[in-house]
């Protein structure tokens, strides 16, 4: 990695995130935000499958899904916050990002499996 270039040199060069990553980013924070309130507000969330055929899910399912959709939003928004820190800490970006990230995934899928009692 770059950052390890810097650290020899003396130099540093704060991390940029692409201008398309960092809309795209910055609008999945606001819609999942939305949506997840919405969700909240309709006491269960829709998940669509294919052709047409989704899934609504309640109760902890929903718990679950809407906890894994928190992580989400605080994964995006860490790198949204990471392309304007010009601090030395993109290591740290980097571990919140991973943890988020694994965090969120396995919310998902346990809210994914707690309706089929498994």
């Amino acid at each position: 990695m770059p950052e390890s270039d810097n650290r020899r040199s003396g130099a540093y060069t704060p991390n940029t995130i692409p201008k398309p990553e960092l809309i795209r980013s910055a609008l999945f924070v606001v819609g999942l935000a939305a949506y997840l309130a919405y969700s909240v507000t309709q006491g269960g969330i829709y998940l669509a499958g294919p052709r047409g055929i989704g899934t609504t899910y309640e109760g902890m399912s929903f718990f679950f899904i809407g906890v894994a959709m928190l992580f989400g939003i605080a994964n995006l928004a860490a790198n949204v916050i990471d392309h304007f820190d010009r601090r030395p800490n993109e290591e740290r970006y980097v571990w919140f990002r991973f943890v988020t990230q694994f965090i969120g995934w396995s919310l998902m899928l346990v809210g994914l499996l707690v309706p089929l009692g498994i």
